[in-house]
């Protein structure tokens, strides 16, 4: 029965050992151990060119210029509805300076059939220079019939 007693006594000391509140420490301490745990960091490396933040364009940037660098991507979202048999569609693109980084894709806004959605067109910037990207929404095959929507952008491409 003694040996109950003093094992009684024993868990809740350690009970009131482990609940103890941590020792006080000044601030400059505590900043002197942050400083030896944690790896310099006095300033953000600067990106490469393959590391640029892409631009993100949508329809209210329509008739922006905007200063990109090559090798950074554009990104340009447009809203449509191919099953009206409406497409976005570029009218003549300069390959010198600008390139597609990965096909034109659309993503319907439900499931619903006919729901419309957004065109994704993805460039990337090669070279360079001064040039204007222009996208139509059309109908490709009503042939001498104006897009009903146009969208454009002039690109100014810094190295």
């Amino acid at each position: 029965m003694k040996n109950r007693g003093w094992m009684l006594v024993m868990v809740v000391m350690l009970l009131l050992a482990a609940c103890a509140p941590a020792p006080l420490m000044s601030m400059s301490a505590e900043d002197e151990m942050a400083d030896q745990a944690a790896p310099e960091m006095d300033a953000a490396p600067e990106k490469a060119d393959d590391e640029l933040d892409p631009v993100i364009l949508t329809e209210e940037n329509d008739g922006d210029t905007i200063r990109m660098k090559v090798g950074q991507e554009l990104h340009i979202y447009l809203g449509g509805n191919p099953t009206t048999g409406y497409m976005w569609a570029s009218s003549g693109l300069d390959s010198k300076m600008l390139g597609l980084a990965e096909e034109p894709e659309y993503t319907a806004a439900s499931d619903a059939i006919g729901a419309g959605g957004e065109f994704d067109f993805f460039f990337r910037m090669k070279a360079p220079g001064e040039t204007v990207v222009m996208l139509e929404y059309m109908r490709s095959f009503e042939k001498g019939v104006e897009p009903i929507r146009t969208f454009s952008v002039t690109l100014v491409i810094e190295e």
